[in-house]
């Protein structure tokens, strides 16, 4: 009855557009109206690149390509402190995760930043989306496995032949016992040309993980 009087006071609203949803979306987590649903362009299904020469991930999944709402809602989630939208950043890729052989998946880990970038952000995007992933599937959450030692230009900045070195050296694995023969999710906001991914693949089997599937919101192009 509480959350009911709440929402007349506090109607749900879709994260898009602001308009007022039905009575009964927030008890069935919906975050859009139906114009905005129609208006998302999922790219659904696993992508297999376990024999890809220049990949040290198994699997590769996400929700939305990189455009239209979807990268506005990114960029606002990421630069301007809208932390409540990894709630909905997280719900399709959950889903699809769901639907993937979950039982051979032993932890969800995120890429990490830099404590600089983190004093001055406030917080890891990947890593609330990674949480509520976590939550969603009930696959333990290994938090600091990953930590970034090294402060390096955003990739964001660079152009795809010089975003492969940008990435060298600039992670580290903590708990390797932990992750020895273990399979990992690997979360991120964003995948762009994949070398941060690839890097943090790389180290994560190099300590000893048994595989790696990797998990962002969206996928830009190209």
């Amino acid at each position: 009855m509480f959350s009911n009087i709440l929402n007349l006071i506090y109607p749900n609203k879709c994260i898009f557009c602001k308009s007022i949803l039905d009575f009964y979306s927030l008890e069935k987590k919906e975050f859009t109206c139906n114009n905005c649903k129609k208006k998302l362009e999922y790219i659904r299904g696993v992508i297999n690149i376990q024999k890809a020469s220049n990949k040290h991930f198994d699997y590769f999944i996400c929700a939305y390509s990189y455009e239209k709402i979807i990268r506005k809602l990114l960029l606002d989630f990421k630069f301007y402190n809208k932390k409540h939208l990894c709630y909905f950043l997280a719900s399709d890729l959950s889903k699809i995760l769901g639907e993937f052989h979950l039982e051979k998946v032993d932890y969800i880990s995120y890429v990490p930043i830099s404590f600089y970038r983190y004093i001055n952000r406030g917080y890891n995007q990947s890593e609330l989306i990674a949480k509520c992933i976590s939550r969603s599937l009930g696959v333990p959450l290994l938090k600091y496995c990953l930590v970034k030692i090294k402060n390096n230009k955003a990739q964001s900045t660079l152009n795809i032949s010089k975003r492969k070195s940008n990435v060298n050296g600039v992670y580290k694995v903590l708990f390797k016992k932990a992750i020895k023969g273990k399979s990992i999710i690997l979360v991120d906001d964003i995948y762009t040309t994949g070398s941060t991914v690839n890097e943090c693949s790389r180290i994560l089997k190099d300590a000893g993980a048994k595989s790696i599937i990797v998990a962002t919101v969206a996928r830009a192009a190209g």
